[in-house]
């Protein structure tokens, strides 16, 4: 065997082929409709979210907060991880004065939305009991209508646009 020659398979791997041909395939196929159904399952656990949410007086239009932003008042708080809906908050707090903790760094944050940790950053606890936390929290979920960059944390982003306004990431707690 010269070594221009492909690497040829052992003999007990040969019978395994046609399976592996074939099952590839099927797996490439059945991971179609499963992905549509964890996005379309996502989308129905998002929406009775922000149903109850808005049940409890929490939900603010984009429109009716433009003004707000615009002065600069108050905190965009932005929620996100990994596989699951990036969710906008706001309060009237200065939410950075007043936390006990300080705020995570970038690589903090980017570690927590790919990967949660068993116990999460001081601050981001502390700010979803205070503000993002369905039963205790405090802050207005909103759905901006700015399209949003692809990606992970957009406090830059609403900055830009909001230049007077304050504005955090954090991760799912």
């Amino acid at each position: 065997m010269s070594h221009n020659d492909p690497p040829s398979w052992p003999w007990y791997l040969w019978p395994l082929a046609p399976i592996i041909l074939l099952l590839l395939p099927l797996a490439v196929l059945l991971s179609i409709p499963l992905a549509y159904g964890l996005m379309v399952l996502n989308a129905m656990i998002e929406r009775r979210f922000r149903r109850k949410i808005n049940a409890q007086g929490r939900f603010l239009s984009w429109d009716d907060l433009l003004p707000v932003l615009n002065d600069g008042s108050g905190t965009l708080i932005i929620e996100q991880a990994n596989i699951l809906p990036v969710r906008v908050w706001w309060t009237p707090d200065d939410v950075l004065a007043i936390a006990p903790y300080p705020p995570p760094d970038d690589e903090q944050l980017h570690r927590g939305a790919i990967s949660p940790p068993k116990t999460p950053h001081p601050f981001v606890s502390w700010c979803h009991q205070q503000y993002t936390h369905e039963e205790t929290g405090t802050a207005l979920l909103t759905l901006p209508s700015l399209e949003l960059p692809p990606g992970l944390f957009f406090a830059p982003f609403f900055r830009e646009h909001f230049p007077r306004l304050s504005a955090l990431d954090t991760v799912f707690c």
